[in-house]
Formats: structure tokens, C-alpha cells, sequence
């Protein structure tokens, strides 16, 4: 619905009530943004004006922010009430974001599908222009995330949506703990941690191939490793295999619960078809 400014003013002049809401948000989204469109959406709707402080006056919204805010705006998953993370680490960027996905594994601009989470909304941005293309996201991000990063990106849809960035490093890995080396024979050192790899390469194909059945608990997968307790190294594999993409909560919202399983990716049996190719 079109609204001019009288409508606007007389709006504001009517105050916050249960169907309008003012936030500042002058140079970024507060988090109450989100408490009020899901309330609003548990009612009977609303409007909410941002660029308005709670006493009515009109700030407006810095130009340098209006792009990133409408962004934050649509994109935002109001069903959901799992949190967003952002974990930066040596060689690459990897992102978390809670999701309604219409399918799990790892996505492709061939395969790729895209959908609107708020179409009312993106509709608005498309209107006064500060909407892209529906799907360009993926097509720059698989552009310059190559040209940038020196490897395609990872997109991976499940209930929680991941995306793994490479970052190019031009130093040592500063978390990587420096040792001590005693003097070996020659090829003991590569043999020894060849095999450190490739046992723990054999122990996360182990949790791939009995998942792959149907969704297992961190117990159940004990159980059927015959191992008599949860251990450290079941512990690591599990986590590297969640880092990777290969595997998935079921829970995702909760990865503490009790009743937490989990289930493998598309990216996780074309791993184990390859090996067994």
C-alpha cells in the first residue's frame, strides 16, 4: 500500500501502540526489530517505521546504511529462534544462519533454486529499488568468492544455512602450536602421521556409512563402533564431520539436547560413493 507523507505524519503523531512501532535505527538494525515483526505476525499485523526514535522524532537512516539494512530486514528467518554465527578461521570464513530450507546439501548455481523468505517484504525493496535480482546472490557470490578466494565457495542448505568462504593467507597459521622435533629416521615423521590421517579419515567413513541409514545419536553411534563409552576421538570426528558440511543436526536450534541426532548431507554420501567408487 502506497503511503504519502501526511499518512506518514499522521501516523506518527498517533504513537507506539499494539499495531505501530517506531525504531531509530539510524546506522544498524536493533534486535527488537525482529521481537516486533514476530509479534506483530503472532497479531494482526503492524506497522513498524524504522528512522523514528520512540518519541516520534524523524531521524531518518544514514544513506551509507540503507542497503545494509534492508538486507538485514529481508533476509532475517523470523520463525526461527536459533541464532546466527560467524566464525572467522586461518584460510577461511564460515557463516551459520537458521533456515526453512526446501532442501539439504551442498548447492549449486546448476542446481540451485531460489526462493523468497519474505516475499511482502522483498516485494517493498524491489519497489523503491534496493532489491537485486532474485538468485544474483549466489551468481556473485560463486564469482568473486573463485576469483577472490581461489576456491568456490560452499553453500550448504539444511536447517541451519552454512556458507564456507576461502580466504587466502600470506603467513603461517598462528594457531598451529610449534613443537619440538627430536631427530627421526628419515620417513618415520610422514609414515606416522600418515597414519594418524588415515585413521581418523577411516573413523569420520565409519560415522558416515552407519548414518547414512537413517539419523543416529552420538551414543547410538558408540554403540555400533563397539566402543564402550563416547569418546574423545568420536567427539573430534563428529565435530570435524558437522565443520565439513558431511553431516547435520537434527536439532539444530539445540545442539545440546538430549535428544540430538544426527543425519548425513548430500555432500556426505558423495563422499562415501566416491571412496567406494
Amino acid at each position: 500500500m502506497e503511503t504519502n507523507e501526511h499518512q506518514l505524519k499522521a501516523l506518527i503523531a498517533k504513537g507506539e501502540g499494539l499495531v505501530i512501532e517506531f525504531k531509530a535505527c539510524r546506522n544498524q538494525l536493533p534486535k527488537s526489530v525482529y521481537e516486533t515483526v514476530c509479534s506483530f505476525l503472532n497479531r494482526h499485523g503492524g506497522t513498524l517505521l524504522l528512522g523514528v526514535q520512540d518519541d516520534g522524532k524523524v531521524q531518518g537512516i544514514a544513506p551509507e546504511a540503507v542497503d545494509r539494512i534492508h538486507k538485514e530486514f529481508v533476509h532475517r528467518e523470523y520463525a526461527s529462534g536459533a541464532t546466527s554465527r560467524l566464525i572467522i578461521e586461518y584460510g577461511r570464513v564460515v557463516t551459520d544462519n537458521p533456515s526453512r530450507p526446501h532442501g539439504f546439501g551442498l548447492l549449486t548455481p546448476e542446481t540451485m533454486v531460489p526462493y523468497q523468505k519474505n516475499p511482502i517484504l522483498s516485494a517493498f525493496f524491489r519497489e523503491i529499488d534496493r532489491a537485486d535480482e532474485l538468485g544474483s546472490g549466489m551468481r556473485k557470490m560463486m564469482l568473486y568468492g573463485r576469483k577472490y578466494g581461489g576456491a568456490d565457495p560452499q553453500l550448504i542448505e539444511g536447517d541451519n544455512f552454512r556458507m564456507i568462504i576461502s580466504v587466502p593467507e600470506f603467513g603461517k597459521n598462528p594457531a598451529k602450536p610449534s613443537t619440538i622435533r627430536k631427530r627421526i629416521e628419515p620417513g618415520a615423521e610422514s609414515r606416522a602421521e600418515s597414519k594418524a590421517e588415515s585413521k581418523a579419515e577411516s573413523g569420520a567413513e565409519k560415522i558416515l556409512s552407519l548414518i547414512q541409514d537413517g539419523p543416529l545419536s552420538k551414543s547410538e553411534i558408540a554403540r555400533k563402533l563397539e566402543l564402550k563409552t563416547i569418546t574423545g576421538s568420536l567427539n573430534r570426528s563428529i565435530k570435524g564431520l558437522l565443520f565439513e558440511g558431511m553431516i547435520e543436526y537434527t536439532i539444530p536450534g539445540k545442539p545440546n539436547s538430549r535428544l540430538q541426532k544426527y543425519r548425513i548431507t548430500l555432500k556426505g554420501k558423495a563422499i562415501l560413493e566416491n571412496r567406494h567408487a
